[in-house]
């Protein structure tokens, strides 16, 4: 991530609607643009944020910033200025997820901040500024997407599996403290994605070699799959779901 000591945007330009206002942590990640599109599709106003600092293009129904979510005095301005422009998030999305390869006895302590400051501080500073404004409303959603590693381990990638482990604490944490005050929190959990094969390789097990043949549904998931079941998520007739952990698979924990 580069260094910024505020929070830049790109404003949108034209009239605003007066649908619901998504805010994606990271935009730029595979994930974050699939969500990105399908919320569009689906009528939602966007928020996005380019870690980078490469902004997202702007547009009558997207603000794109570029704001370090880690630091809780960023999250804080990027609040503020979100609301100045588009009005309250109404829903939080935590895409951020990045993998460094490393072993148990490898990992050195500026790998470990990296990634926990990435996967896990980023969700849970935004959940504090965000969540605080949803509570003061009675009403909000907020959706971590995460990994079938917040609790398997991965033998090839320490730091990333602490820091969703500690993501799904989060989770379970926020749903119990915010869920009373009308914000539904709610867990994604990826696993069998393309590319995971490469990601998690590991000495230590071949769980994750011939991973194709592992799943059951036959293939590998794809950013859109993660995406569509976000957007089931969000409806209104998704209420009652609070505190769940929602495992977007293909089935592939159920293999031994």
């Amino acid at each position: 991530m580069g260094q910024r000591s505020a929070v830049e945007l790109t404003v949108p330009r034209g009239k605003s609607s007066t649908s619901r206002l998504a805010l994606i942590t990271d935009a730029e990640n595979a994930w974050g643009q699939a969500i990105a599109e399908a919320l569009a599709t689906a009528g939602y106003r966007l928020a996005l944020n380019a870690p980078s600092g490469a902004m997202p293009a702007a547009g009558e129904q997207r603000l794109g910033f570029a704001c370090r979510l880690d630091r809780r005095a960023e999250a804080e301005a990027a609040c503020q200025t979100i609301a100045a422009q588009m009005g309250p998030v109404d829903v939080l999305i935590h895409t951020d997820n990045e993998v460094e390869p490393v072993s148990v006895m490898e990992c050195d302590e500026a790998t470990l901040d990296r990634q926990l400051a990435t996967n896990v501080k980023t969700a849970f500073f935004a959940t504090q500024v965000f969540g605080a404004e949803m509570v003061r409303r009675g009403q909000g959603r907020i959706v971590y997407v995460s990994s079938i590693h917040d609790e398997k381990p991965t033998g090839s990638a320490v730091a990333y599996a602490m820091a969703k482990g500690a993501l799904k604490m989060l989770s379970r944490e926020a749903a119990l403290a915010l869920g009373p005050s009308g914000v539904r929190v709610n867990l994604i959990e990826m696993g069998a994605m393309v590319g995971d094969d490469q990601r998690f390789r590991s000495s230590l097990s071949a769980i994750y070699h011939d991973l194709g043949a592992k799943v059951p549904v036959g293939t590998l998931g794809m950013p859109n799959e993660v995406a569509s079941v976000i957007v089931a998520l969000l409806t209104d007739g998704g209420e009652f779901v609070h505190g769940a952990e929602i495992r977007v698979d293909g089935g592939f924990l159920l293999h031994y």
